[in-house]
């Protein structure tokens, strides 16, 4: 039994080692529990920071500290949830990972109704805080609807686009998990810090959508759900240019020739001389 056990053990250390040299996410390993448990805990973690910076982030003005936070806290979410469920926390996330064949179409839609569920729950919890001094998630009156969308699809494409190329396994190395997490964050920051004083800053249906709603109950104002369309719109369409881009302009450069690909049996085989010398 133990020697059965051991061998699991060795197996399994062998495919983390293989995956990990050959560059390849190993989140599809886990169980898709675990994966919702992930999904659910980041966004919530993302719209919590959000929703309750609401009130700065309201002003027309960038304020940087609640940018910060914000990019903190999705920092956070990435660094221990993206081995588990990929970090997605992101409707918009999910569907250029469905796009680009990163996500399958049944896991995608699992992702995104708990993307909104944590939303959701967040953006409650934020509401049981503050109560009616919850700001809304909502676009700048000052600028017209067609520049705050512009805003939000500019951004969110840079946002998905940026996961696409760092998720790509041909641009995985050793030791840049903690430099693609810190890809992910600075992109929201520079995204809040540039434009959130026009569009709201969601670059993520989940946010913009729980954020925008919750901020109507709080102050019993129809007119802030005229930003709902730009959130539930926007985001999605900037998903799909991303897609776009790295399929048909950046992939073909990213692809490594056929013959320095390492094969599954060579990284097998380096494993097992490694730990052959370990023994020795």
């Amino acid at each position: 039994n133990k020697e059965g056990k051991k061998n699991t053990n060795r197996k399994t250390q062998k495919e983390n080692y293989t995956m990990a040299t050959l560059g390849k996410s190993t989140y599809k390993r886990y169980p898709m529990a675990g994966r919702i448990f992930a999904e659910l805990v980041g966004t919530f973690m993302l719209v919590f920071a959000v929703t309750m910076n609401s009130r700065e982030l309201s002003s027309k003005t960038t304020n940087v500290y609640a940018a910060f936070s914000i990019a903190i806290a999705l920092w956070l979410a990435l660094v221990w949830g993206g081995p588990i469920s990929g970090g997605h926390y992101n409707p918009a996330v999910t569907l250029t990972q469905l796009l680009v064949g990163g996500i399958d179409l049944a896991g995608a839609i699992v992702y995104v109704v708990t993307q909104f569920a944590g939303g959701f729950l967040a953006a409650s919890v934020s509401y049981g805080i503050l109560g009616s001094s919850l700001a809304p998630v909502e676009a700048n009156s000052d600028y017209s609807t067609s520049v705050a969308w512009t805003c939000e699809f500019i951004c969110t494409s840079i946002l998905t686009f940026t996961v696409n190329i760092i998720s790509d396994p041909n641009f995985n190395r050793d030791g840049e998990f903690m430099f693609k997490v810190a890809a992910v964050a600075a992109t929201v920051f520079f995204g809040a810090t540039t434009v959130g004083p026009i569009s709201g800053g969601a670059f993520n249906p989940a946010v913009g959508t729980c954020g925008n709603v919750m901020g109507f109950v709080a102050q019993d104002d129809h007119s802030i759900l005229n930003s709902l369309g730009i959130y539930l719109t926007a985001p999605f369409v900037g998903a799909c240019f991303a897609a776009f881009l790295y399929l048909f302009v950046f992939k073909p450069n990213l692809e490594i020739k056929q013959e320095e690909t390492q094969s599954m049996d060579k990284v097998t085989a380096d494993y097992d001389a490694k730990e052959q010398l370990l023994h020795n």
